[in-house]
C-alpha cells in the first residue's frame, strides 16, 4: 500500500492524537485515585457525604457533613 504525498501529516496527526489520549486517560486515573483517597480520609475523620445522611442503628442522627 502506498500512502499519498501527505503521509507525514497524517501519521503525525495520529501520533499526536494517541499521545494526547494517553495523557488524558492517565490524568483521569490519577485524579480518580486522588479523589478516592480524599474521600476515604474525610470519612475516617467522621465527615460524610450528604447522600449518606441516613444514620445507622446506634449512631446519632447528626453528623458532620460536607457539600459534594
Amino acid at each position: 500500500m502506498q500512502l499519498a504525498h501527505n503521509e507525514g501529516y497524517v501519521l503525525a496527526s495520529y501520533a499526536i492524537t494517541l499521545v494526547a489520549m494517553i495523557v488524558i486517560i492517565g490524568w483521569v486515573l490519577l485524579d480518580s485515585r486522588g479523589r478516592q483517597r480524599e474521600l476515604k480520609r474525610l470519612e475516617e475523620t467522621g465527615i460524610r457525604r450528604r447522600s449518606a445522611r441516613t444514620a445507622a442503628p446506634g449512631e446519632p442522627a447528626t453528623e458532620k457533613t460536607i457539600d459534594a
